[in-house]
């Protein structure tokens, strides 16, 4: 009789715990180990159907849908379980509840990364409001990571709001303190403010964080750039010849250290063109041509539809005023105009076949230059 009785005990236990509980919670979490998203989407539909205060259901469509790649619909129902029961928008809670058996199937992290590609879905499709309410969500849920900050200021700086931008990569610096992509963004700020040292500032913090961000050595040059050019201008405007002498020392100085940063931005990254278009710029500022040939020739290979690296490339070429350079000139200078015909490129293939000692096709070519620029006017 007392085995009877423990038995039916033990059989009450077991429907208690089955009224208690929702049949629908349990039925959603076994067709999602079972990888039957249909019926476990259907399931966990009913559990927010007679559960209609609980948030739950929610982030568990939202695991399904996101397991299928549908990260807008997921994200949907993400923010509608945060919106419910605003504790669920937490990291560990959602570690906590994401699991079947004890063994996790989901995570924080995970609905934090569902949130960005939801907005990167959207702004992919050109709808930049639309992006902003998940991003919002990825901050709220993630302040610490900087990759959901630097996507708001995207579609800020997108949409004109530089204030806003501005606001964003603060609060993103705040939380994210180590966080290079971040101090580079606001070195590119601080460069068109015309804040040349606060930039190089950021940049190299950002470099002390990641010693091989090809990005950062490619700003760091352009600051450089920056500097010769405002030295340039000096140099224009003075009279006296020693102070042309010295400026012009600077001017060679800060190109050649710009041409440094620009060579380990390519070295670092091989493909990334700027690198190589403003180390060839540099060169051609230092004369040293074949430098500069070499570079824009990479870039042009990296880069093949750009009127100015064709450009740049034949003005290099001419300028050595070798022969066999010339015709490569040539070239260059016809690819620049197949791309853009414009009154300069015709001025240089008129000067490079000037060179070539091709001068009735150098008078066409100059003929062509004075009709551009004379439709231009």
């Amino acid at each position: 009789m007392f085995k009877r009785l423990a038995c039916c005990a033990a059989v009450a236990a077991l429907a208690t715990g089955c009224i208690a509980g929702n049949p629908h919670a349990s039925s959603t979490k076994i067709y999602i180990q079972q990888k039957d998203n249909a019926k476990a989407l259907a399931e966990a539909q009913s559990w927010a159907e007679s559960d209609p205060t609980s948030a739950k259901p929610y982030l568990w469509m939202g695991l399904i849908k996101a397991s299928e790649e549908d990260y807008v619909g997921a994200a949907d129902m993400f923010t509608r379980a945060f919106t419910m029961d605003s504790s669920t928008r937490n990291m560990q809670a959602l570690d906590k509840e994401l699991t079947i058996s004890g063994t996790a199937v989901f995570d924080g992290v995970r609905v934090y990364q569902v949130l960005i590609n939801a907005a990167i879905t959207r702004m992919n499709e050109g709808k930049l409001p639309e992006a902003l309410p998940y991003l919002d969500q990825a901050v709220a849920l993630n302040p610490n990571d900087g990759q959901a900050y630097l996507f708001l200021v995207n579609i800020y700086e997108q949409t004109e709001q530089m204030e806003k931008a501005r606001e964003a990569l603060a609060l993103a610096n705040e939380k994210n303190p180590n966080n290079p992509q971040i101090k580079l963004h606001l070195a590119l700020f601080a460069e068109q403010d015309g804040k040349l040292d606060e930039a190089e500032t950021l940049i190299k913090e950002a470099l002390a964080v990641d010693s091989a961000y090809a990005e950062a050595y490619k700003e760091l040059g352009f600051v450089n750039y920056e500097r010769a050019k405002k030295i340039e201008e000096k140099f224009e405007a003075a009279t006296d010849i020693k102070v042309k002498e010295e400026l012009k020392k600077d001017i060679q100085k800060q190109y050649g250290v710009a041409a440094t940063n620009f060579e380990k931005a390519a070295a670092l990254d091989p493909e990334l063109g700027e690198a190589w278009l403003n180390l060839g710029i540099c060169y051609i500022k230092m004369e040293a041509l074949d430098k500069s040939v070499s570079a824009l020739e990479k870039y042009t290979t990296i880069n093949g539809n750009d009127y100015n690296g064709f450009f740049l490339l034949a003005g290099a070429l001419a300028s050595t005023e070798d022969k066999a350079n010339a015709e490569k000139a040539l070239v260059a200078i016809n690819t620049a105009i197949s791309i853009k015909p414009t009154a300069e490129a015709y001025n240089l293939k008129g000067a490079i076949l000037k060179l070539l000692n091709r001068k009735k096709e150098a008078m066409e070519a100059f003929k062509m230059a004075i009709e551009l620029e004379g439709k231009n006017k």
